[in-house]
């Protein structure tokens, strides 16, 4: 198989083992965090090329963002209240996500520095959701 088919296969596993669990709580987890955007189609585009995550579109209003083992709603709103929970997302390269942040219409929040354990920066998407990208990588200069 190859990895695209990889992907959505595990995609459809992500988005069935979600059905099943929220209809069936064993224990308390998070599944799934949303992000409210103004434009799906930007949304789904910008996370796509900076992550390089897989989409399921379940409705026109609606996008899951197969960031695994957790998933990413975005949901259509035609006003959006950005903020919220933070997400962190773990990258093993800092550096390669934070040109693609920029070059995708991101805007750096605060520049990429140490952290509890690693470095991390956080940006916003073009609708101003935050987030946090994380790496355990140590500083390549040595700082």
């Amino acid at each position: 198989m190859d990895r695209a088919t990889d992907r959505r296969l595990a995609a459809a596993l992500c988005v069935a083992l979600l059905a099943v669990s929220a209809c069936r709580p064993r224990e308390s987890r998070v599944q799934l965090f949303e992000v409210q955007v103004s434009d799906l189609e930007r949304a789904v585009g910008f996370y796509q090329a900076v992550f390089e995550w897989g989409v399921s579109r379940p409705d026109s209003s609606y996008a899951i963002l197969e960031a695994l083992p957790v998933a990413i709603g975005l949901v259509k709103r035609d006003s959006v209240i950005a903020g919220g929970a933070m997400v962190v997302v773990g990258v093993p390269d800092l550096e390669t996500i934070l040109r693609r942040v920029v070059e995708n219409g991101g805007a750096l929040r605060n520049p990429v520095g140490p952290s509890w354990r690693g470095r991390q920066f956080t940006f916003s998407d073009p609708d101003g959701n935050e987030m946090v990208v994380w790496s355990e990588e140590s500083d390549p200069n040595g700082g």
